[in-house]
């Protein structure tokens, strides 16, 4: 019998995939006109996200062999998808606003970006395993995912297109308590400071600091020493 682990990654395997083929589903000339509807605040906001969520891809490809943390494996895999899924409605949207494709790999200077992971924490991570491995993943994705906040904000005040707008809004924070949580949480496990609280958006939980979240739970238990 497969294990709960493979149950739930083959889960989100298909729930992505239905909602990859549900938004390519009918639609009206309304729904078509509204899908070619931007503005270059859509443009970089998609540019800029996809090269992103490929180093959320690469980090996520790390992890099934350098580490024996089953939480940490599962919420890898957990990443891959969503970001996978992500990555293709994006270069979708490219596609429907005729604007060029993103590059299909991601080089240093894409890294070099505001809100990536930086080269030095991406070269580093293969060279380790065990404990180790598993402290720089979690706080390099947790700076992953803060970079994702702050890089949504401009497109959720400027962008045009209302899909991209809603991603956006998916990958930021949707109530100020959560993010408080979040702050005190990373203030409780390090002096290295605290991600900026953001409020008033309508989304109720969010992917980014529900995540964030959860990796600080991981890291608390990561042993030291």
């Amino acid at each position: 019998m497969p294990s709960i682990g493979m149950r739930i990654t083959a889960l989100l395997s298909a729930l992505a995939t239905i909602a990859v083929v549900s938004s390519c589903a009918e639609s009206s000339p309304a729904t078509d006109a509204q899908s070619a509807m931007h503005n270059p605040a859509d443009v970089t906001f998609v540019d800029r996200m996809i090269p992103h969520h490929q180093q959320a891809l690469e980090m996520s490809a790390m992890v099934p062999s350098r580490t024996t943390n089953r939480a940490l494996i599962l919420m890898a895999k957990h990443i891959a998808v969503d970001q996978q899924a992500q990555i293709d409605t994006l270069q979708g949207l490219l596609q429907q606003w005729g604007e060029p494709a993103a590059a299909d790999h991601m080089g240093h200077g894409a890294m070099g970006m505001d809100g990536m992971v930086d080269p030095t924490a991406m070269d580093k991570l293969p060279t380790l395993t065990g404990p180790a491995f598993d402290e720089l993943w979690l706080t390099s994705m947790i700076t992953h995912h803060q970079g994702a906040v702050a890089m949504a904000m401009p497109e959720i005040e400027h962008g045009e297109n209302p899909k991209a707008v809603k991603m956006a809004k998916s990958s930021s924070t949707g109530s100020s308590w959560r993010s408080a949580e979040c702050t005190r949480c990373w203030v409780r496990r390090s002096d290295a400071g605290s991600p900026a609280p953001i409020v008033g958006f309508d989304v109720a939980v969010t992917d980014a600091y529900g995540r964030i979240q959860t990796m600080l739970g991981l890291l608390d238990k990561v042993p030291t020493g």
